[in-house]
């Protein structure tokens, strides 16, 4: 079975533009978009239609190929807490993952 990775909305800005991450089930933070909207936001991240270079960095992650999940409600999906776990034990056993590269 593939990896998953998950697309969901982080947050939502003052003027109605919404966040859209990606996050590996490993717990590797994938990529980011600001988006006017939550269609705009499954696009821009590679969900809806394949953005060359989000696939590109997803096939890198997991060359043996991926799932892409949305989520609507993150706070309550178990594949992405376990995913924000995971990435909190990375970053306590190198903190420098904290930090953007």
């Amino acid at each position: 079975m593939p990896d998953h990775i998950y697309c969901f909305i982080n947050g939502q800005w003052a003027g109605g533009d919404v966040v859209v991450i990606a996050v590996a089930e490993d717990g590797t933070f994938l990529g980011s978009h600001v988006s006017s909207s939550v269609p705009w936001a499954q696009r821009d991240i590679g969900y809806s239609e394949p953005v060359e270079y989000r696939r590109a960095a997803f096939a890198e992650h997991y060359p043996d190929g991926y799932t892409l999940e949305w989520v609507d409600e993150p706070t309550k999906h178990a594949g992405v807490l376990a995913a924000f776990a995971r990435a909190e034990a990375l970053v306590a056993a190198d903190p420098r993952r904290r930090e953007p590269s």
